[in-house]
């Protein structure tokens, strides 16, 4: 699944609770349907189930092989940590280093038939590696159309790569973002998708140099279903693509809504949420410089998430007028893209996928969070009526 800002923000805080739950599940269009759901915890993976000299200090990614194991990318310890489908501790992949299998800042991760392929930030590369963790190849990050910023792996083992192309020089021009087929050898042999997209201006002021984000700017969201389309929205407007690998598009779906608009609260709240560093400590706000570069639209993008769940159906968070039910409902549409519902989701638990990169297993959600207040931990949620 992909979702944007993916500097690593996350959900939720628990100890184990493990229910005997069969493999099988109703099918999910069924209780989208209905109009509600609810997402029921089933597992959770934190300090409890590991050794004691081992924790997640900053888990960034999940993903799940065709075993049921789990791998749990940690962005902050550079390495991934492996569980069983009962979420027993097996062991870890990975240490902070340069060489063959080492790790510095991995910011994604792809599990492929009997590979994993991780996004080594740190060390501008991209690696593959066997199951057990043992080192296979790595492609240098000068081999791609842009800097990387996420990956998914398609059912024949190839990988769909998202990368961003900066103009650093141009304050106001757009960066290209791209997706890129690759082969099951790390080559670039296709481009599928491209669009420009104004997310940050990059500029310098008083010698240092600033990317400015700019707030609710339309941005690219997509995943790959367990089949092998290649979902992609721009969020501009409510228009998703259903793409095959060879990038024919095979289908578009096209919904109504009714604009958000950008509030002044919702300016002030921007630049309130910012803080900044001077000759004399840390500052609240934001500097002149940031204000005088960033622009507010009128409205807000159509969504701002999706993922494709384990049946294939695609879920939509799109902006809600009021800030409460902002993620308590989605969208569902079928894999052809034919609305569903919109559907409300019931209870404790809000809709998960906008915390962070999630995963789809057999009707199950696995979600990464930072932890907040508390340790960072891995939730599996089930959806359920």
């Amino acid at each position: 699944m992909r979702f944007r800002k993916q500097a690593l923000v996350m959900i939720f805080a628990a100890s184990i609770v493990n229910f005997a739950v069969s493999d099988e599940h109703k099918p999910l269009a069924q209780l989208y349907k209905t109009g509600k759901v609810r997402f029921v915890q089933e597992l959770a993976l934190d300090e409890k189930t590991m050794p004691k000299d081992v924790l997640f200090v900053g888990p960034s990614g999940v993903e799940c092989d065709a075993a049921g194991n789990v791998y749990v990318l940690d962005f902050s310890d550079n390495n991934i940590k492996v569980f069983d489908a009962a979420g027993k501790f097996l062991r870890v992949i990975g240490r902070k280093g340069q060489g063959p299998g080492e790790f510095n800042m991995p910011a994604g991760l792809a599990v492929t038939g009997d590979r994993l392929i991780v996004l080594d930030m740190g060390n501008r590369r991209i690696c593959a590696l066997t199951l057990s963790g043992e080192y296979m190849k790595a492609e240098n990050y000068a081999a791609f159309s842009g800097m990387p910023w996420n990956l998914e792996a398609l059912p024949n083992g190839e990988i769909v790569l998202e990368t961003e192309k900066t103009y650093f020089g141009e304050t106001d021009r757009p960066q290209d973002r791209f997706l890129d087929i690759l082969s099951p050898d790390l080559k670039a042999t296709k481009s599928i998708y491209s669009r420009a997209v104004l997310r940050n201006k990059y500029i310098k002021a008083g010698g240092i140099a600033w990317n400015i984000i700019q707030p609710f700017c339309p941005d690219v969201y997509w995943d790959v279903s367990s089949g092998g389309d290649i979902v992609v929205g721009f969020s501009e407007k409510y228009e998703i693509g259903i793409y095959g690998r060879d990038g024919a598009k095979r289908s578009m779906l096209a919904h109504s809504y009714d604009p958000v608009k950008v509030t002044k609260a919702d300016e002030k709240n921007f630049f309130e949420g910012m803080t900044y560093t001077t000759g004399t400590g840390i500052q609240r706000g934001a500097p002149e410089h940031i204000v005088k570069n960033t622009t507010f639209p009128k409205v807000k993008p159509a969504f701002n998430a999706l993922i494709v769940d384990s049946d294939g159906n695609i879920l939509v968070n799109p902006y809600q007028k009021k800030a409460e039910d902002m993620y308590r409902y989605f969208d569902a549409f079928d894999p052809a893209g034919k609305f569903i519902a919109t559907v409300h989701v019931e209870g404790d638990i809000q809709f998960p996928i906008y915390k962070a990169k999630s995963r789809m297993v057999n009707g199950c959600l696995w979600v990464v969070d930072q932890g907040g207040d508390e340790m960072p931990h891995v939730v599996k949620y089930r959806i359920s009526e």
